[in-house]
């Protein structure tokens, strides 16, 4: 209960924002450690008084506890691994993370295993070992969502046709508050038709918001073109949205 109410203190000293979901985390990992090391302590004290040679007791253990050693390596990698995390912290409670081929929500980090839902709604059980181990990207720590979107034109399109395809494609995309950077290009000619292909930066980290946008712009890209007699072949297979996947 002691260890509960120092845990408890130093919670309610964490400056709100930031680091703090991470670092109440830390916090209780630290409290459990804690418990531990004073159970084994108790246990000690209380042999002790019972008159049991605790010097030898401790030598008697020392083989077990090579041996014990021995068989938990991965437990002891996984403390150590969770140690690595708190210490770098590569991410926070809540971050979107890929790690291998787990992507998803971080929602719990514990001494022997970080709890990832994935955007599917699956709890995963990462180990602490994989997480030190492996590649962390940090999506949620990206400054942009940078998008592909192609757009093929009839190959009976004029060249002036295709310039002003280009130039309404500018137009609608750098229209957005969230727009932070675009190229457009006609990038590809061949007997299936023009392709225009844009390339946008949005200036957020919503990947719901972004995917909404797509579908808004993709609305009046093609009114756009129907009014001013710009015929689309059809849309390239090829659209990479980057793993936007909304939350």
């Amino acid at each position: 209960k002691a260890i509960d109410a120092v845990v408890l203190v130093f919670k309610q000293r964490l400056s709100p924002g930031g680091n703090r979901a991470f670092n109440e985390q830390f916090l209780l990992v630290c409290g459990k450690a804690m418990k531990s090391v004073l159970v084994v302590v108790a246990i000690l004290t209380l042999f002790s008084n019972f008159g049991v040679d605790i010097a030898a007791l401790l030598g008697s253990l020392s083989v077990l506890g090579l041996a014990l050693g021995l068989a938990a390596q991965d437990t002891v990698a996984n403390l150590f691994g969770a140690v690595a995390v708190f210490v770098d912290k590569p991410f926070q409670l809540g971050d979107r993370i890929q790690i291998g081929a787990v992507d998803g929500t971080v929602e719990e980090m514990g001494l022997r295993a970080t709890l990832v839902r994935t955007g599917e709604g699956y709890l995963v059980t990462i180990p602490n070992k994989a997480v030190g181990a492996n590649t962390i990207v940090n999506i949620s720590r990206r400054p942009t969502i940078k998008t592909d979107l192609n757009y093929l034109i009839s190959p009976a399109s004029t060249a002036a046709q295709a310039q002003r395809a280009v130039h309404l494609l500018e137009e609608i995309f750098k229209a957005h508050p969230k727009t932070r950077d675009l190229i457009v290009t006609l990038d590809r000619l061949g007997d299936t038709g023009l392709n225009l292909k844009v390339t946008h930066w949005w200036g957020d980290t919503d990947g719901r918001a972004n995917l909404q946008s797509i579908q808004l712009w993709n609305l009046e890209v093609k009114e756009r073109f129907e009014a001013e007699g710009i015929i689309l072949a059809g849309s390239d297979p090829k659209v990479f949205l980057l793993r936007d996947v909304p939350k």
